[in-house]
């Protein structure tokens, strides 16, 4: 999945940008906090912290990003899959379908809705030469507007046979 800060005609990240772990953890529940702000400061962002950690015997993930940018602007959290997504009424949450496995996914902060756009470009986004076909693609996406300080937590949870949500 990707980030994309005030989508233009530039490359949405820094070529060659540096962004370190800042921070990890192993045990049951595992974590890595990465510094991806070299990678988007060109797009006016003042920070950007991406955290993953694991619960659950790993049977959770949680993705945070904790975004500030210098002036309003509009934000872009994407994730990338070749399954059939379904977004539930209320848009917090979405299950992800791929073959017989599912996966729930669900929004743990305040603000944002999840939607699903097709794997193609932005209007405003440069074309890549010879860049690989990704009709096979769909995204689930969460779109934030007139935003300087946001935070997008996700959690991604499979579900076991049966289940529309999880248990737990």
């Amino acid at each position: 999945n990707t980030l994309v800060i005030n989508p233009s005609q530039e490359l949405d990240q820094q070529e060659g940008a540096e962004c370190l772990i800042t921070q990890f953890g192993s045990g049951n529940e595992a974590y890595a906090v990465t510094d991806l702000t070299a990678a988007y400061e060109q797009s006016g962002a003042e920070s950007v912290i991406r955290g993953l950690k694991m619960l659950k015997d790993k049977a959770c993930v949680i993705i945070q990003d904790e975004i500030s940018l210098s002036a309003t602007g509009e934000i872009y959290w994407f994730a990338h899959t070749k399954g059939e997504i379904a977004v539930a009424d209320d848009g917090r949450s979405a299950v992800v379908t791929v073959g017989l496995e599912k996966m729930w996914v669900g929004l743990l902060n305040d603000g944002g809705k999840f939607t699903v756009m097709n794997a193609e470009l932005l209007p405003t986004s440069l074309a890549v030469p010879n860049q690989t076909d990704n009709s096979s693609y769909r995204k689930l996406a969460v779109h934030l507007t007139n935003t300087k300080e946001a935070a997008i937590a996700v959690a991604c949870i499979p579900l076991k046979n049966g289940e529309s949500k999880p248990a737990w």
